[in-house]
């Protein structure tokens, strides 16, 4: 009998349990490439090559700090990128910066 198996490999060779996530589970360079390598909505974009959850996390970002409104922190600003794209850790697919934050603990 094969034991029900709920978790991701990561590319540190490390484990993402999905029925019990730990934020300490990975390492930034897992978090990284997971996010270098998902589409932001899925791949739907009016632009010919879609970005991924990483270029829109830092072009959110590029805009932010480029706006008339306050600048940011440095805690702010690892906020505000964290937040775009927390879903794709260990590749778990959310596009919901708030179901994403939940699970990632972000």
């Amino acid at each position: 009998m094969i034991a029900n198996r709920a978790w991701v490999l990561l590319p540190s060779g490390r484990r993402l349990d999905l029925l019990n996530p730990d934020p300490q589970a990975w390492t930034d360079h897992d978090l990284a490439v997971g996010l270098s390598r998902t589409y932001r909505w899925a791949g739907y974009s009016a632009w010919d090559l879609p970005l991924s959850v990483a270029q829109h996390s830092l072009t959110v970002l590029a805009i932010r700090q480029g706006s008339p409104a306050p600048g940011l922190t440095p805690p702010e600003a690892a906020r505000t990128a964290a937040r775009r794209g927390g879903g794709a850790a260990g590749g778990l697919g959310s596009d919901h910066p708030d179901q994403a934050a939940s699970r990632t603990g972000l």
